[in-house]
């Protein structure tokens, strides 16, 4: 991995990791924050019990949110925020009503904007899609698939309990019509083609996903260029570009963004998959249609215009 490629990855991480380990008492100190104190002398110690509150530490692998005592053997681990927690609600972007596509008795279909966590990350526990649902709706819900948190688009959420395992089981038995819209730099050789390989960890980084010969997942995502487009970077220069349609038959972690990758045209954004360099992801589920469980009733939602981004908004696009 080249020295560039991991600093881009490591500036895209939204926390500094921490990690101590101690085996012989005599070595460990009496309470987490000790631990901390000593360990990040960068920190304030005084902020410690609200950092706590806010979540990100994790004793022997159990999250913790408040000072604890400490016995031997133990690893302490810190996922240190970038950003100042204080002003932590200006670091993510807003959910509200306007977010909502759909709305029956028991599923709910959303807005995800990119930058706001699916599910709750492990540097922080108050902002995120489910937590921000959960308190909109007054109710545990069920989230069968997730997105990156940086891909924006179309996420379907089980209201009640009776759907839960409906809905999964749509997802797991592939009757749910997923498709992305993607723009990557150059154009492909081919107007569509179907990766399928497997994917599996990457040893360079655990956040990583590359394609392996064997101990992977099975994946599969069809791509379909849909448009040719020009896009100008940061420093002015002019790109040729491709607008894809990727279609995931399966869904593994960064499936349509290795598959991209492996491809030889990561997608424009992508710091982890050494994409065009851009502040935003260029990823986005654009469409979700299933039928409903209970009523066979077809479920069709595209993004609205509002939410589509300018890379994604081409009105000659056939959607």
């Amino acid at each position: 991995m080249s020295a560039e490629r991991l600093e881009r990855i490591f500036n895209t991480l939204s926390s500094t990791y921490w990690c101590w380990k101690y085996i012989i008492p005599e070595e460990c100190p009496q309470t987490l924050f000790d631990v901390l104190i000593q360990g990040c002398e960068h920190i304030d110690p005084s902020s410690w019990t609200e950092r706590a509150n806010f979540g990100g530490i994790f004793i022997n692998g159990k999250p913790v949110f408040e000072n604890a005592e400490l016995s031997t053997p133990c690893r302490i681990e810190y996922y240190e925020p970038k950003y100042d927690i204080e002003k932590s609600q200006q670091q993510f972007p807003t959910f509200s009503k306007e977010n909502i596509l759909y709305n029956d008795d028991d599923i709910l279909i959303v807005f995800k904007p990119a930058g706001l966590p699916s599910y709750q990350p492990r540097d922080q526990r108050r902002h995120f899609l489910r937590k921000e649902i959960e308190q909109m709706f007054d109710r545990e819900i069920h989230m069968p698939s997730r997105l990156d948190t940086s891909v924006s688009g179309i996420v379907a959420v089980s209201l009640t309990e009776r759907m839960h395992n409906p809905l999964q089981q749509l997802f797991e038995k592939r009757k749910i019509d997923k498709n992305y819209l993607l723009q990557v730099n150059n154009k492909p050789s081919w107007d569509s083609i179907r990766a399928e390989n497997q994917i599996g960890k990457d040893h360079l980084h655990p956040i990583l996903r590359r394609v392996v010969t064997d101990g992977g997942k099975h994946s599969i995502t069809e791509f379909q260029s849909r448009a040719n487009q020009s896009y100008t970077t940061s420093h002015g220069v002019t790109l040729e570009t491709t607008l894809l349609q990727a279609k995931p038959i399966t869904g593994r972690t960064h499936q349509i963004r290795v598959h991209a990758a492996h491809l030889g045209y990561p997608i424009i954004g992508d710091n982890f998959y050494e994409g065009v360099a851009h502040e935003d992801l260029h990823l986005i589920s654009y469409r979700l249609r299933f039928s409903h469980p209970f009523t066979d009733k077809l479920i069709d939602i595209l993004v609205p215009e509002r939410f589509k981004p300018d890379w994604a908004n081409i009105p000659e696009l056939q959607y």
